[in-house]
């Protein structure tokens, strides 16, 4: 869960802008993220390839080997992920029960603890892939840095702590946000209760180690009937119960700052606290009664055109859009719920700019391939550029070796530059 919530690339870009503006250091990662580097700080021990010589010098300093298992993990054996060193076809035919690991490409902030939930899962089924057979002996790199990943006890315990994070707060959280039952002004009784338990469990996290405590929001939006419940439970009563405790708390803290920065609005004085609301005219009461919890409207563009793109590669850019606004907007059901009058004026308008829409489509795609030719030439421009000024850089190396005798390739080519610059020397003294 990060601090930042922006999905608009030129509202992302811009407010990165003003960080690196207005901040002395620029800070990076999610918060969980850093909260487990911090766990893997004080425990003082290598985790997981880390302890490989050879796959050591892979890793970097600004991610945890909790969220590198997790990303190849999923890259190697999600959908959508890495054909040429991956094995998720064979996976897939290995797995004798249906396979849970999620891209990790994704439009939803918790599919990373929705995939650490999926391999504790998965865990002695993946054990049991790796030391098959089915793989051959010289696996790459990727692979042998997630079997390695798998087989170590501490960082699935981690692991275990970031799922438990999904199935009792993020994934309930998530199927909040997205229900039709909660209204906007019942919001903030959700978030308040979020906060105090994160307050608590940031000191004490047990409360989320019991099976008998299912979710911070009750039962509606429980993962108790979830097949990684289960799964869950069953490794922390076999395993060590300290690091995830250690890695809960942390994670839980972190979180609570990052409540307090999104969802000010809904705590304390915030404008929509229980007190504001309790304040507010009913105008606003029934404007807020049809407003979304979530900020998915440029989530779920994206996400439509990455599915669009994978299913019709050679449609146009005027295609794709008409099509995800008409769905987007449910442009058709608007139409359909006027009378026969209004429809045949509406599809006479339609008609009417169909083809200038078209136009200024076509023109806007020729613009972008127009810049992008443009940018292809600028980088070719300055990829010669360097090359001539290698070139002027070595002639200049040349010339200047020239003038002092020349390259040596042989030792009687020594002897005899040595001879000529001892009698360059004679004739300055003289």
């Amino acid at each position: 869960m990060t601090d930042r919530a922006a999905v608009m690339k030129l509202f992302a870009n811009k407010f990165e802008d003003f960080l690196n503006s207005d901040l002395d250091t620029s800070v990076t990662g999610t918060a969980c993220n850093n909260a487990l580097l911090a766990v893997k700080k004080e425990a003082g021990e290598e985790l997981g390839r880390d302890k490989n010589e050879r796959l050591r010098q892979f890793s970097k300093e600004s991610e945890t080997a909790t969220t590198r298992l997790i990303r190849l993990a999923c890259d190697c054996l999600g959908p959508r992920g890495d054909e040429k060193s991956g094995c998720r076809q064979d996976w897939l035919s290995f797995c004798s029960l249906k396979s849970f690991i999620p891209s990790f490409r994704s439009n939803r902030f918790n599919c990373f603890f929705e995939a650490a939930a999926a391999l504790i899962f998965h865990r002695q089924q993946l054990h049991q892939f790796f030391n098959s057979g089915i793989l051959p002996d010289n696996i790459n790199s990727k692979l042998q840095s997630v079997h390695l990943d798998i087989d170590d006890d501490k960082l699935m315990s981690c692991i275990c702590a970031i799922a438990l994070f999904y199935l009792k707060i993020t994934g309930p959280y998530w199927r909040l946000i997205n229900s039709k039952t909660v209204k906007y002004f019942e919001f903030n009784n959700y978030v308040q209760v979020l906060h105090s338990s994160l307050s608590a469990w940031s000191s004490d996290p047990r409360q989320l180690l019991e099976p008998s405590f299912a979710c911070v929001f009750g039962d509606s939006f429980s993962f108790a009937t979830s097949p990684f419940f289960t799964s869950v439970h069953d490794f922390i009563t076999v395993h060590e119960t300290s690091l995830i405790s250690q890695a809960l708390s942390a994670c839980c803290a972190e979180t609570l700052i990052v409540t307090e920065r999104q969802l000010s609005d809904f705590l304390g004085d915030g404008p929509y606290s229980g007190h504001s609301c309790k304040h507010s005219d009913e105008t606003s009461l029934a404007q807020l009664a049809h407003c979304p919890l979530t900020n998915l409207i440029g989530e779920g563009a994206f996400g439509d055109f990455d599915f669009d793109c994978s299913k019709r590669r050679n449609a146009s850019l005027h295609n794709r859009t008409s099509l995800h606004t008409v769905h987007r907007n449910k442009t058709m059901k608007f139409v359909g719920s006027q009378n026969a009058r209004d429809r045949q004026h509406m599809f006479q308008v339609a008609r009417k700019f169909a083809p200038l829409l078209r136009r200024e489509s076509k023109e806007q795609d020729i613009a972008v391939k127009v810049a992008i030719k443009q940018k292809f030439a600028d980088n070719q421009q300055r990829k010669i550029d360097r090359q001539i000024t290698a070139m002027e850089k070595s002639s200049r190396l040349f010339d200047s070796l020239s003038e002092d005798g020349g390259l040596c390739k042989t030792s009687s080519d020594v002897d005899h530059l040595l001879l000529w610059l001892k009698s360059c020397k004679k004739s300055k003294l003289r």
